[in-house]
This record gives structure tokens, C-alpha cells and sequence, in this order.
């Protein structure tokens, strides 16, 4: 079985909306894919290193990730 985190910053009505179409997309994969959600401020490296795959969801600000998922995500 395949292991996804799925983690998202997700501070405005839009950005909950993508949240809810990644949800909906993943459970396509059925019983062979275990999908951990966490936000990012919850995620430590242990997560980061028990999933096979990453789904990140951030705001972004002139091509760079939001500062909350930048810091608490890429800096662990």
C-alpha cells in the first residue's frame, strides 16, 4: 500500500474548494493508496519521511509558496 501526505494552507473559501477536488481526486485510487491529512503547521519530518508522495497545497506569491507552508513544510 502507497502512503500520501496531503497537506494544505487553506485561509480563504477558494483555496478550501481545491482542498475539497484533491480530497475527491485522491479517493479515486481506492483502498490501495492510505492518504494522511495534516496541516502544514502540524506536519513534522517524521510524516514527511513515512509517506511515499507528497500532495502540498499552498497560496502562492509571485511564484513562491506562502510563507506558513514554505517555513513549516520545506524548512524541517
Amino acid at each position: 500500500m502507497q502512503h500520501l501526505l496531503l497537506t494544505a494552507h487553506t485561509p480563504s473559501e477558494n483555496t478550501r474548494r481545491l482542498l475539497a477536488s484533491a480530497r475527491a481526486a485522491v479517493a479515486e485510487f481506492g483502498p490501495n493508496l492510505k492518504v494522511t491529512e495534516k496541516p502544514p503547521m502540524e506536519v513534522k519530518a517524521a510524516d514527511l519521511l513515512a509517506a511515499d508522495g507528497l500532495l502540498l497545497g499552498s497560496l502562492e506569491n509571485i511564484g513562491a509558496l506562502a510563507g506558513l507552508t514554505n517555513g513549516a513544510i520545506l524548512h524541517r
